[in-house]
């Protein structure tokens, strides 16, 4: 049970950088739940995690202080501290379920919030002989199959993937602004093109 709530509870708290358990849960409700971003249930069974979490925890400790004052008297009389009732069992299995479906949905929801952010910034671009992605951030990015190029100064140099992710997330809520002088570096570059989005 540890583990899946703090499976959860992590990635929720860096997503919506917040550290404590109740300022995760009121955030995730302020700015998922109410946003329309995720169903309502998804509070609820955020908050079963957390009880749960707590049950669990409260059980454990009784039945150590039960199989610590057995341990005089008889040999295994003590109850072994995994020991859980049959209904926490399956409020355990519950909370690990919603687990899986909270932390399903914040992936999926992070991916899309990624594609929207590449969306925005990505054009294509069409010369008479080629075709190839740019990408309006902080700088310019080109990218052909699997070239990329950034536009330091006014020469296309060698980039990567990480750098190119690493401006994406950066420009994530930025407006995107077509750079003109570094539209003159393309056409010298390409030659005449179109520049579709």
């Amino acid at each position: 049970m540890e583990d899946t709530y703090s499976d959860v509870f992590g990635m929720l708290g860096s997503f919506l950088k917040k550290k404590s358990e109740a300022a995760i849960i009121k955030a995730f409700d302020d700015e998922l739940i109410k946003e329309g971003k995720f169903p309502p249930r998804f509070l609820k069974n955020l908050k079963t995690i957390a009880r749960t979490r707590k049950d669990v925890a409260k059980a454990r400790e009784g039945v150590s202080v039960k199989s610590e004052k057995g341990k005089g008297n008889q040999k295994g009389s003590g109850v072994k501290k995994d020991n859980l009732t049959s209904k926490q069992s399956r409020e355990v299995d519950n909370a690990r379920k919603f687990a899986v479906e909270i932390t399903t949905a914040l992936v999926e929801h992070t991916q899309r919030s990624e594609m929207d952010v590449m969306e925005k910034a990505r054009f294509l671009i069409r010369g008479k002989d080629s075709e190839a992605e740019v990408f309006f951030l902080k700088n310019l990015f080109l990218v052909q199959g699997a070239n990329i190029q950034k536009l330091s100064g006014s020469k296309l140099v060698k980039s990567d993937t990480e750098e190119l992710k690493a401006q994406l997330m950066e420009h994530k809520n930025a407006e995107t602004k077509i750079d003109f002088k570094s539209l003159e570096i393309l056409k010298k570059a390409f030659g005449e093109f179109e520049l579709v989005y």
